[in-house]
């Protein structure tokens, strides 16, 4: 293989995995909103709730990258369920600041469009994947 078509193959194979995962190989995600804990210990709309973002996740590797949410400087990212007919896509990352994050798409879920939360820095991000 010439070397110029070397680099987007391996690109192509590491974005789009195809083995070990049910259901499509990576998410494409919209963020409806983001919500933190109140003085009161109830959710409410953060300053930036009302922002649209998006963000895309490779099931595989557990890989997000988006303009709202991603673990490219993450330490570890451990997918800890790959996500089928009865069980959530779940994708823990693990930082180096002791920060964590947990994104969870209902995979099971009826419909193309599959509800997901996200535990992030200070709050919860919630919208729908495809």
């Amino acid at each position: 293989m010439a070397s110029g078509k070397v680099w987007p193959a391996l690109l192509a194979f590491l974005l789009f995995p195809v083995s070990g995962v049910a259901g499509p190989a990576s998410y494409k995600c919209e963020i409806h909103d983001y919500l933190g804990a109140s003085p009161t210990g109830q959710f409410q709309p953060q300053a930036w709730s009302k922002k649209s973002g998006s963000f895309n996740v490779a099931r595989r590797s557990g890989w997000i990258v988006g303009d709202w949410l991603g673990n490219a400087a993450a330490a570890e990212i451990r997918v800890t369920s790959p996500g089928d007919k009865e069980w959530s896509f779940r994708v823990a990352s693990f930082f180096k600041t002791g920060e964590v994050s947990v994104l969870e798409v209902h995979e099971y879920a009826d419909g193309a469009k599959k509800p997901f939360l996200a535990l992030v820095s200070g709050g919860v991000l919630t919208g729908l994947c495809e």
